[in-house]
């Protein structure tokens, strides 16, 4: 009986020390969840801010192509109607020579009526044309306000710790941020957007590298019809040559230039004959002050173009170098028909804005492979790091239950400082899928962190050993 009596005094006290056990591992996993969702969710809140800003970034560029689209198109629609009437005036010229006068006098007819058509349709296209680039320059401007807004308030490290405090109360009741995880996690809120983004600012005069990448994006996205409009018909010696092409000069301007003329070669040493018939031009500017057109787009900078990694390039297409002259002395001369310069310029548009991308020497790739695949590769990004406690009598161990485990059965928890915590760490990162054909790149390269594709995402990671010995988790 007394050996009985010492036996179940030991099997009591083996199963509280289960039960308490058990209770503190449940607790502490219950932490870790906590930690991790609420890490997560921060690194989750922050890759939709840097996607919400390349949807923007993309937005943007999309309506700038629209609007070099329809500054093109006017111009090309002034040189078409100025085409037709100097072909008119010569057609009512020849009218008076026998034989193919008659010819010529039908065909003047016909002229005629296509310039009275064009008379009328090219103010009302004028209008429209007016009306939305004025309308997508003002969503721009929104894009930029709301990007700014949106940065300011994803970097507020109040609103970022109680969103995570709340993620925290929700998956484990009465556990909290620690002081110094909140500290810490304040300090990785302003590193992320203030070190590893960069705001570019756009100038309004001069150049400015992080203006000028914008600028390259925007240019290298234009349609066929906004880069080029060159083509040539003809036989030797006689080639009918259409030259044109829209360009951004400096960071606040769409100029748009074109010309049909007729070339004629000449044999050797003479110079080949180049006889405009027509010509127009077109210009989208924040205020009309008879602005001219430019050779190049870096404030006519000659051929050097400004914008490609300082590449030549020919301005306004890629019209030869005595159709480009051609091109620029008509369109300053005459650019929009009737004589009215100012009526082909578009006003009211304030050019490119201020805008959000990845801070230089940031987006860099990291291999996770040794394979060295490309599919494996990513940019990091920031890390955030939740530090959760929870008190011990959290944990319903039984020295924290009435009844259990009284007198000399009763058990004490030896926890530091009487808490419960644990660690989490989630990072943000950039991985455009390399396998997946409807999202890989066309050129089938890597592609590095950027805020002009939004591919961040998030993952959690294990915590950096500095961050976890600066917050007491390892010695």
């Amino acid at each position: 009986m007394i050996l009985s009596v010492a036996f179940l005094a030991v099997l009591s006290v083996g199963v509280l020390v289960m039960f308490s056990n058990q209770q503190s591992l449940a607790r502490k996993t219950q932490l870790v969840n906590a930690a991790d969702a609420a890490a997560y969710s921060v690194a989750v809140q922050q890759a939709r801010a840097l996607n919400f800003a390349a949807y923007g970034n993309r937005a943007r560029v999309a309506n700038e192509v629209a609007v070099a689209q329809m500054v093109g198109m006017y111009s090309w629609l002034n040189q078409v109607h100025k085409t037709s009437r100097n072909i008119k005036t010569t057609l009512n010229m020849i009218s008076w020579v026998p034989y193919i006068g008659q010819v010529a006098a039908v065909l003047a007819r016909v002229f005629q009526a296509i310039d009275v058509a064009l008379g009328q349709v090219r103010p009302l296209i004028r209008q429209a044309f007016q009306l939305a680039i004025n309308g997508l320059d003002l969503i721009n401007g929104t894009l930029a306000n709301g990007t700014r807004l949106l940065f300011n308030t994803a970097t507020r490290s109040v609103d970022a710790i109680k969103f995570a405090g709340q993620i925290v109360e929700a998956n484990a009741p009465g556990a909290r941020l620690s002081a110094a995880g909140s500290a810490q996690l304040t300090t990785q809120l302003h590193q992320a957007f203030n070190t590893f983004t960069t705001l570019h600012r756009i100038p309004q005069t001069g150049t400015a590298t992080g203006a000028d990448r914008f600028r390259n994006v925007v240019m290298k996205s234009r349609d066929r019809f906004s880069r080029t409009r060159d083509k040539d018909a003809g036989l030797w010696p006689l080639r009918l040559n259409q030259a044109g092409g829209t360009d951004m000069v400096g960071y606040r301007q769409w100029a748009a230039v074109d010309t049909l003329s007729l070339e004629v070669s000449l044999p050797w040493p003479m110079d080949d004959l180049d006889l405009p018939l027509g010509w127009g031009g077109a210009q989208a500017v924040k205020n009309y002050q008879n602005q001219t057109f430019l050779w190049g787009i870096n404030n006519g900078n000659g051929w050097r173009d400004g914008w490609d990694n300082n590449r030549l390039h020919r301005p306004y297409g890629d019209a030869r170098r005595q159709t480009g002259r051609t091109l620029v002395r008509n369109a300053n001369r005459d650019p929009n028909v009737g004589g009215n310069r100012s009526g082909s310029f578009f006003t009211g548009y304030d050019g490119l804005r201020d805008y959000y991308d990845v801070a230089d020497g940031k987006g860099t790739a990291s291999n996770n492979d040794p394979r060295n695949n490309n599919a494996d590769k990513d940019t990091v990004g920031p890390v955030f790091t939740l530090h959760v406690q929870s008190a011990q009598a959290m944990s319903r161990t039984s020295p924290h239950i009435d009844g259990m485990g009284a007198g000399q059965m009763a058990l004490t928890d030896k926890t530091h400082g009487g808490d419960v915590s644990a660690l989490a760490s989630a990072q943000v990162y950039f991985n455009r899928p390399f396998a997946l054909t409807a999202f890989a790149r066309g050129d089938r390269k890597l592609e590095v962190g950027n805020l002009f594709n939004p591919y961040w995402q998030a993952r959690l990671v294990e915590t950096p050993t500095g961050i976890a010995r600066l917050l007491g988790a390892m010695p």
